[in-house]
């Protein structure tokens, strides 16, 4: 086969969304949503939070706008996506200090490609899916963690209800070393600030990290409208100056790599199985339940857990979030004290008894 005949078969991969390893996102088609697929009534002292993976939703200042964040379905819609991340404003903004926005943290290792520190520094295309009501500039911002600079982005919507695919080229940071596994960048889109957060808004320059460079002076307010609504997907960030095709990942690839920062090993509201073990009775009011991780994750996770969990002898226990023995990113036990009725060393089977029960382990950046 000819030289010629390899590098068109190249861009045809390309065009088709092949070439893996290009998106430095995890789930920017939006498919994982292992913490719930909406929440409502987001507004101030809702803490941050997440609707797809890796998405963490933040606001800052005193906002009194509310929103409903859902993973929303749109199979029937004619873009190559079946899933997207969508804001819907339901009480406006009268505040006059809130930012809002999701941002995306990228794991350091993940970042050496970039080869910022060096002379051979990238740049970086971020492409991305939107449709809003609204028209105007929508920004954001990469933050490089390792060295405490920000750089801003925009982007224009220009036709409201209609997706739209949108591209933007940032400049490398030429000053940094990433560690490798805490965060090396921040990835974000602002959907409402107030004009403190822009003051020292730059595109085209790196900067030191103040709360004055999030956001574009012309950003669109999300909140100012019940009406209001914006949906992401198709988020890629690669290397070069060049948007290429979405890379499109399985949902299996993409639950895994998603399973490296968070694991929902059993969530609310289901029952029958979704998660079960072995575990063994220390002693007769406490169990060790060992649990094996379905990827290695980042590092050693926070453990969540309540409701109640059944034996195969049909004895309750409410699980603690202590997390002892191996503390790893590959496994670690569960411990259960105040249960009652078993023999010292027995081993049973263990499983949710209502939709109260969950299991989460979290090492998110």
């Amino acid at each position: 086969m000819s030289r010629a005949r390899d590098l068109a078969d190249l861009g045809g991969s390309a065009d088709a969304g092949g070439l893996t390893g290009r998106n430095l996102i995890i789930n920017g088609a939006m498919q994982v949503a292992q913490r719930g697929t909406s929440v409502t009534g987001y507004t101030d002292g809702s803490g941050q939070t997440y609707v797809a993976d890796r998405w963490k939703i933040q606001e800052y200042g005193a906002p009194a706008a509310q929103y409903t964040i859902t993973q929303n379905d749109i199979a029937s819609e004619n873009i190559p996506f079946s899933k997207s991340l969508k804001f819907a404003c339901t009480a406006t903004e009268t505040s006059s200090s809130y930012l809002f926005r999701t941002r995306y943290d990228i794991e350091g290792q993940d970042c050496q490609i970039l080869q910022y520190g060096t002379s051979d520094a990238k740049d970086v295309t971020l492409s991305f899916w939107v449709k809003s009501n609204l028209t105007g500039v929508i920004s954001g911002f990469l933050y490089n963690y390792a060295n405490n600079k920000i750089i801003g982005w925009e982007a224009s919507i220009t036709s409201a209800d209609t997706w739209e695919r949108k591209t933007v080229t940032i400049p490398p940071d030429s000053n940094t070393v990433f560690d490798d596994n805490t965060t090396g960048l921040s990835m974000a889109f602002t959907f409402s600030s107030d004009s403190s957060w822009s003051s020292s808004w730059s595109t085209t320059s790196w900067q030191t990290y103040a709360n004055t460079n999030h956001t574009s002076p012309s950003n669109i307010n999300l909140g100012s409208s019940t009406s209001n609504y914006l949906e992401l997907t198709g988020i890629q960030l690669e290397v070069g100056d060049t948007a290429t095709p979405f890379e499109h990942r399985s949902y299996g690839n993409e639950l895994a790599r998603c399973q490296r920062y968070y694991w929902a090993a059993q969530k609310l509201n289901q029952v029958d199985g979704n998660i079960g073990g072995i575990a063994m009775a220390y002693g007769a009011n406490s169990v060790y339940w060992p649990i094996i991780f379905p990827t290695t994750m980042r590092t050693t996770p926070s453990v969540a857990s309540g409701g109640t969990w059944r034996t195969r002898q049909n004895n309750l226990y409410t699980f603690t979030a202590a997390f002892g023995y191996q503390q790893s990113g590959i496994s670690g036990v569960i411990l259960s004290q105040g249960a009652t009725g078993n023999a010292a060393a027995s081993v049973f089977w263990v499983e949710p008894n209502d939709g109260t029960a969950f299991l989460n382990f979290d090492a998110e950046l």
